[in-house]
Order: C-alpha cells, then sequence, then structure tokens
C-alpha cells in the first residue's frame, strides 16, 4: 500500500530481500516494483530462494525486506522465519522401525511419507510390538468389539498414535475425554514441554503450520476437554482461541482446550493429536514433531 505522506505516487523501485541469520546473509534477491499510484496497492510474486548450506542444523533467522527507489529507502519489515536441515526435521529417527498403520487416509499418508509402513487390515494383523498408527478412528470404531480389542491391545504393551481421532477418542475413551471441539487453531502452546514430543521444540514453534494452496496456515484441527481426576491422562499441549474474551474460569472451556493427549492404559500408551503433522512436506516443525511422536512410542516400546 502506498500510503504517502506527501500523498504521492511512488516511481518505479527495486524490492530487496535477504534471509540473515544474525549480521550474516544467506541469501538474497531482487524485484523490480512497477510504479505505484497513492493508495494503491501492487502485488508481487516473489521467489525466495533458500539457502543452500546452513552454519547450523537449525537456524532461527530473518527474511528482511527493503524497497528502494532513487537510492532512498523507503521502507524496511523484517518477519523471524526458522530455516532446518532435512536431518534436524528427520531428528536421526531409525528408519528400520517398522510401523503398522490401519485405516491410513490422506493426512495420514502424508504425515508418514517417507517412512516404513505396513499397512494391516485389521488390529488382529497389527504385529505384536510394532508402533501402530490408526488414520481413520471412527471407521475402526464402526466395526464390532474393535473399541475393546483395541484397548486390550494397549494395555498389553502396544503403543498407538491416532492422527486426528476427533470425536471417536470420547467413544474410545469416554472416562478420560469429555469433549471434542473442531476448530482450525492458529496457536498452540506446550503443556508439558520436558515431554520427549516436543525435542528440539521452542515455544514459539508451535503456531501457523503451512498447508499450501495458498490456505490459512493453522497449528490444529481440534482441541479435547479432558475429564478431571483422570491420572492416566495428560494435555501434552494446549489451544486457546485469539481474542477469546473470559469472564469466569469456566469460559476456557469455550475457547480452548488439548489438541494433543497422552492417554496411558495398562503397559502401553496412546498418543491423540489434532496437530497439523501433514503439513511435514513443507513444515520442518511439523515433520519434526511427527518424527518426535514416533521415536517417543517407538522408545517407550522397547524399555
Amino acid at each position: 500500500m502506498n500510503d504517502s505522506e506527501n500523498f504521492s505516487d511512488l516511481s518505479a523501485s527495486h524490492l530487496t530481500w535477504e534471509i540473515k541469520d544474525g549480521e550474516n546473509i544467506l541469501t538474497r534477491g531482487q524485484v523490480e516494483v512497477p510504479p505505484v499510484g497513492y493508495y494503491s496497492n501492487q502485488w508481487l510474486t516473489v521467489d525466495f530462494t533458500m539457502p543452500e548450506n546452513l552454519p547450523s542444523p537449525r537456524v532461527d533467522a530473518q527474511l528482511v525486506l527493503k524497497l528502494e527507489a532513487g537510492g532512498e529507502v523507503l521502507s524496511t519489515n523484517g518477519y523471524d522465519v526458522v530455516l532446518t536441515s532435512p536431518e534436524w526435521a528427520e531428528t536421526g529417527l531409525d528408519t528400520n522401525l517398522n510401523i503398522n498403520v490401519i485405516n491410513p487416509d490422506e493426512p495420514t499418508s502424508r504425515t508418514l511419507q517417507g517412512l516404513p509402513v505396513t499397512t494391516v487390515a485389521s488390529l488382529d494383523s497389527a504385529t505384536n510390538g510394532n508402533l501402530l498408527v490408526i488414520g481413520n478412528l471412527k471407521n475402526l470404531l464402526s466395526q464390532p468389539g474393535a473399541a475393546a480389542q483395541l484397548k486390550e491391545l494397549v494395555s498389553q504393551g502396544a503403543n498407538v498414535l491416532l492422527l486426528h481421532p476427533g470425536d471417536s477418542l470420547s467413544r474410545l475413551f469416554p472416562e478420560q475425554i469429555k469433549h471434542f471441539t473442531a476448530k482450525q487453531g492458529e496457536i498452540v502452546t506446550m503443556h508439558v514441554p520436558e515431554s520427549p514430543v516436543f525435542s528440539g521444540i521452542l515455544p514459539l514453534d508451535l503456531a501457523w503450520f503451512e498447508r499450501g494452496d495458498r490456505r490459512l496456515p493453522v497449528a490444529c484441527t481440534g482441541v479435547y476437554q479432558l475429564a478431571a481426576g483422570q491420572e492416566d491422562t495428560t494435555a501434552l499441549a494446549c489451544q486457546l482461541d485469539l481474542h477469546g474474551y473470559l469472564q469466569r474460569n469456566s469460559d476456557l472451556l469455550k475457547y480452548g482446550g488439548a489438541p494433543l493427549v497422552e492417554i496411558r492404559l495398562g503397559k502401553g500408551r496412546v498418543l491423540a493429536s489434532e496437530l497439523y503433522l501433514e503439513a511435514g512436506q513443507d513444515d520442518p516443525i511439523a515433520r519434526r514433531l511427527a518424527m518426535n511422536m514416533i521415536g517417543y512410542l517407538e522408545t517407550v516400546g522397547s524399555n
């Protein structure tokens, strides 16, 4: 927007962009900008080229934009960005692990892309000792006896990752989960930051995961309300709506909840995630979170 204080048009200019690690410029480029009339917009398509090599596996960098015309800097803006190597996003996960998957849908396939998975037709086919990922819990629970069989598997030591289980989680664990609310949560916070699922993750990382196709970024697709007094259930992360004005403590239930829950049952445990992990092909934070969860459940299973 050209909102010049003297109401003048903006002559042809150029936009210089830099990705910086402190004072170190990692990569830069420039785009020519045509003239812009007063109080008018000029949209640009800019290809921000990422650096081929990073000084460390994770760099908390900054994207700096400068608009210049006639040798004068007209405007400067900076935006924090996180750059990582592929190895950082994968966390060195053992690619020899074997993951059983039931009811894989598109989000499940995208989340597990590049990992060794075996699709199984039923709980009877799940190999004992392997991590079990369930992509469509509602479909699974429609099968007679599936809920009891799944809980028995967990009780005997199976570890399960539920991806976007939605309101089916309260059907599977009615004593632990009171309610589910579908929502596009923009920002998630760590409630148990010391959990291994947050290894390498910083507090401001859990926000605005990339969805592509010019869609607004989101961090989660829903939240759970946990029943009080259940020592076997932990809210690992929380989400609260922006501008959710509270009049009393109970109003928190209207605006927030837990998008990531851990439930311990007998010898095994369940991670139920509404985080937008399928963004991991474009977002290294989402990929790291998914790998952390898988690695955590694999490690717990080997103990």
